[in-house]
């Protein structure tokens, strides 16, 4: 974000009624990438979605690799930031401030499932993500109740999410 100017008015436009901006710069190939308290919005790449969306982000200048929840499997999207500023930083802040409880629990060897408490900070709403390693079938029977076993025990001892597969 640059300080002392004006904020553009394509910027402007990326960011929802009720979002405040937190952060922006501009990508490669024509683009601009915005942080908002409720969102990341990558222009180029076609993403907007919500921070309790984004499972993680890797900063190594000048690319910011964002992996992105989806029921089937994460989807990874690399973003080429010009001039980033504090967008990294903003866009770390915000995936933890989501984040109540993540925990990987072996199910198979050393294969198994990252479970993830998140916090929606538009709701307010806690709920559960599940990740699983390449290899563990989400469909197999045991593996279900493995995994809601589990669930329902992180849910007691951290006092979130009660209900399992929220």
């Amino acid at each position: 974000m640059k300080f002392f100017e004006r904020l553009p008015e394509d910027v402007r436009a990326l960011v929802p009624a009720g979002d405040r901006l937190l952060a922006w710069c501009d990508s490669e190939p024509e683009g601009r990438i915005a942080a908002t308290n409720c969102r990341l919005i990558a222009q180029a790449a076609a993403v907007d979605v919500s921070w309790v969306e984004v499972l993680a982000a890797a900063w190594d200048d000048p690319i910011l690799e964002v992996t992105l929840w989806r029921s089937s499997a994460p989807a990874i999207v690399a973003l080429r930031l010009q001039d980033a500023g504090v967008l990294p930083q903003v866009v770390r802040e915000r995936i933890m401030q989501s984040l109540l409880v993540q925990q990987h629990v072996r199910l198979v060897g050393n294969l198994g499932v990252r479970l993830l408490a998140r916090r929606d900070p538009t709701t307010d709403e806690t709920f559960w993500q599940r990740v699983f390693d390449v290899g563990v079938d989400p469909q197999d029977p045991e593996i279900r109740t493995a995994v809601a076993a589990a669930q329902m025990n992180l849910s007691e001892v951290y006092g979130v999410g009660r209900r399992p597969g929220h």
